[in-house]
């Protein structure tokens, strides 16, 4: 899926699972949902991030398994975390983003792009930067998946 296409999908499974979501003021309501950095064309996920504000205080575990009703084989709501609003939202938090990439020679590699002052620039781009990989050679990867976030 897309970003745009797996943010719509969010956005309809918490209407579907009847969530007691809040909305923004103003004349076009809109859930208070953001999502996490995009994840690239071209690169598979293994982890998503929805910060979703609620009415009021309900069971975590019951809202993970209303939502993993609904949701397609393949993708699963892992876990679920309440955050005061203070701590702002689960981007800022995010340290890294890590990736597994396996090279047109089968090489697998892990790697970590940090968060520079809110801003991820990419596994593109920091292939290309920090590790030195052409444009050639990042085309050339059999596979590049991002497998996890690690948090402040």
């Amino acid at each position: 899926l897309s970003q745009l296409e797996f943010q719509a999908l969010i956005l309809r499974l918490l209407k579907k699972a009847s969530i007691p979501l809040l909305y923004s003021s103003g004349f076009a309501k809109r859930p208070k949902v953001s999502f996490g950095p995009a994840t690239p064309v071209g690169v598979e996920s293994n982890c998503e991030l929805a910060d979703i504000s609620i009415k009021y205080p309900i069971n975590l575990e019951k809202i993970k398994e209303k939502l993993n009703q609904y949701l397609p084989t393949g993708i699963r709501v892992l876990e679920a975390k309440s955050i005061s609003n203070e701590s702002g939202t689960p981007t800022i938090s995010i340290k890294n983003i890590n990736y597994e990439i396996v090279t047109s020679e089968n090489e697998e590699l892990k790697v970590s792009v940090p968060n520079e002052n809110g801003d991820f620039i990419g596994i593109y781009k920091y292939l290309a930067e920090k590790k030195g990989y052409s444009e050639e050679d990042i085309k050339k990867c059999k596979s590049i998946r991002k497998i996890s976030m690690d948090f402040f």
